[in-house]
């Protein structure tokens, strides 16, 4: 089986996807592995060692379960994304928890946090933006 979580950031995608992953005996594949360099996610790798361990990752694992995206969105890079899924999840969360759930995770990772920043700026239009 071939499951992809998406949603917007805050929904519980990796929370779910690792989940699945533990319960079933699947390989997790968290997307933000591909785009970030640092668990702190200032450095984006370029895209072609993006896609190369992204090609890795689907040529290795039979079954998977994989929370984000690679295509469709902001950080598009690999425009076929996740072709041979075999179930799409969409989450979705009430906006207000959706961002007090970033708002704790932003101060927990970081200790200067100062109640907002550029990330959580972007995610709050999540459901407004026009540009893709």
């Amino acid at each position: 089986m071939r499951i992809q979580i998406i949603g917007g950031s805050g929904t519980g995608k990796s929370t779910l996807g690792a989940f699945i992953g533990q319960s079933e005996r699947i390989a997790w594949i968290d997307t933000d592995h591909y785009l970030w360099k640092d668990t702190k996610f200032t450095e984006k790798r370029d895209v072609s060692e993006r896609f190369s361990m992204y090609e890795a990752d689907i040529l290795t694992y039979r079954d998977y379960v994989v929370s984000g995206s690679v295509s469709g969105s902001v950080f598009a890079w690999y425009p076929d994304g996740f072709t041979n899924r075999d179930l799409l999840v969409f989450l979705s969360l009430d906006e207000s928890l959706r961002m007090e759930r970033l708002t704790a995770r932003e101060a927990a990772r970081y200790p200067d946090f100062s109640g907002s920043n550029e990330f959580l700026d972007w995610c709050r239009t999540y459901h407004t933006a026009t540009d893709p």
